[in-house]
């Protein structure tokens, strides 16, 4: 990245049901060079166009990016393989609640010049990265009993109900 230059990335979102929330999202980017003290300022925008990773050329890329983009500057000399996390988690919860256009990945643009490593970087550990922490409300419960608003004569009633969450769990961390 860097003056007149753009990074394109692109993070699935599957996996995660409309109506969750986005409890914190980041996009974690690995610098590929060491570079010596200055002002560096990168910023993340959420895209707002289709494109592909395999057609992408400099006259066919989406110009359009949605508000609410994030910086992250760093004035310290930078070292190979250092992170640059971004906080996304606004963005993220844009696209889960279908508010903005189709999730169409990120744009990268710096008026310095930062390189990042790639998905395909021979280190593993510097390949980019999406972290999303969410967390969605369960179906309501079905064939409750008791049920009807009915008053229970006990001190300890058992309730029963069939549970599956959104995301498809039949796991139960509690009812109350």
């Amino acid at each position: 990245v860097g003056p007149g230059l753009q990074i394109f990335t692109l993070a699935a979102l599957g996996g995660i049901p409309e109506g969750a929330t986005v409890r914190s999202a980041y996009l974690d980017l690995y610098g590929a060079d060491a570079l010596s003290a200055a002002s560096r300022a990168v910023t993340v925008a959420r895209v707002d166009g289709n494109w592909s990773a395999g057609t992408l050329t400099y006259s066919n890329r989406p110009t359009a990016v949605l508000a609410g983009g994030v910086t992250v500057t760093k004035t310290t000399a930078l070292v190979k393989g250092e992170l640059w996390r971004f906080d996304v988690t606004a963005q993220v919860q844009a696209a889960i609640d279908g508010a903005d256009t189709a999730w169409d990945g990120w744009r990268l643009t710096s008026t310095s010049k930062v390189r990042f490593h790639s998905a395909e970087s021979a280190t593993v550990a510097y390949r980019p990265t999406l972290t999303v922490e969410w967390e969605d409300k369960p179906d309501a419960p079905t064939r409750l009993s008791p049920a009807g608003g009915r008053a229970v004569s006990v001190t300890r009633p058992v309730v029963r109900c069939d549970f599956t969450d959104v995301s498809g769990s039949l796991v139960c961390a509690g009812i109350q």
